[in-house]
């Protein structure tokens, strides 16, 4: 395991692997499950913490990972999956 700007890594096999990345090694990206921070989904989104979590009690927000030391992650799939059921297209103006 290496640190790099602060954030440990595991080496495989040529390839290192951010340890927020699930099921790391040789697999293709399409098989990697990217699991993000509650911080980084916070920033992403630009909503308060609290706004999360009132999210969360009203069956609102994006699917969430609950770990057995009770820190959250998002699967960033689940994330743009919960943004693009939520992006409205533009109307077409009245001719």
């Amino acid at each position: 395991m290496t640190t790099t700007a602060g954030r440990a890594t595991r080496t495989r096999s040529k390839t290192t692997v951010p340890d927020h990345v699930v099921g790391g090694g040789t697999a293709s990206d399409a098989t990697r499950r990217v699991l993000l921070t509650l911080a980084q989904v916070l920033e992403e989104l630009q909503i308060p913490e609290s706004t999360w979590y009132a999210w969360q009690a009203q069956g609102k927000g994006p699917r969430q990972v609950k770990l057995p030391n009770k820190q959250v992650r998002v699967d960033r799939a689940d994330l743009n999956r919960w943004l693009d059921d939520r992006t409205v297209e533009p109307t077409q103006a009245a001719a």
